[in-house]
């Protein structure tokens, strides 16, 4: 039962409805949602730190994670509101949603061969993660200096409204003492 389409709709943060299409995948370990759609629905992005994701989409490394409600739209299986959390992949993905073994097994929406396996974390290599938590590493050190900087511009600013409010009050000061 690979690759089966069924349409969904998934909930929005302010609980509207948006429908799409999923691909039902019994092969993939992941359950995945382009991050466009995630956005759409206006869900807040959770960081994700696990390793590579790899199958037929390619690898990619997931840009975060979301807990969503979806339900089926016509299915009399499904007929139930499901609450899951799904990785979060690039807007390019040749999909909008799919729900893989990890959804399938806990809904019991399908009868399942567990031997197929075809999505599914890549094997990170001590190479591969330790340069994932170096740039992790750089990327906190970025949003620092970021910080910093717009820290100190607010600083800044502050400091020349005060000597504009202080320039100002002297020059009216100065005024009436002319008068």
């Amino acid at each position: 039962m690979l690759g089966e389409r069924q349409d969904i709709e998934i909930y929005t943060k302010s609980g509207a409805k948006i429908c799409m299409p999923a691909l039902i995948d019994t092969c993939s370990e992941l359950n995945l949602i382009r991050r466009e759609l995630v956005l759409e629905a206006g869900h807040v992005i959770e960081p994700y730190d696990g390793p590579e994701v790899s199958g037929f989409c390619g690898s990619f490394m997931p840009q975060g994670k979301v807990v969503i409600r979806l339900h089926f739209n016509r299915s009399t299986k499904a007929r139930r509101t499901w609450r899951i959390t799904l990785l979060i992949a690039p807007d390019e993905a040749s999909f909008d949603v799919v729900l893989g073994k990890p959804f399938i097994l806990r809904s019991k929406i399908l009868q399942l061969d567990k031997s197929c396996l075809v999505l599914q974390f890549a094997k990170e290599t001590p190479e591969q993660k330790a340069e994932r938590e170096r740039r992790a590493r750089e990327e906190e050190e970025r949003n620092r200096q970021i910080a910093a900087q717009q820290a100190e511009e607010r600083r800044r600013h502050r400091d020349w409204l005060r000597s504009n409010a202080a320039s100002s009050s002297n020059s009216q000061a100065q005024q009436e003492a002319k008068k």
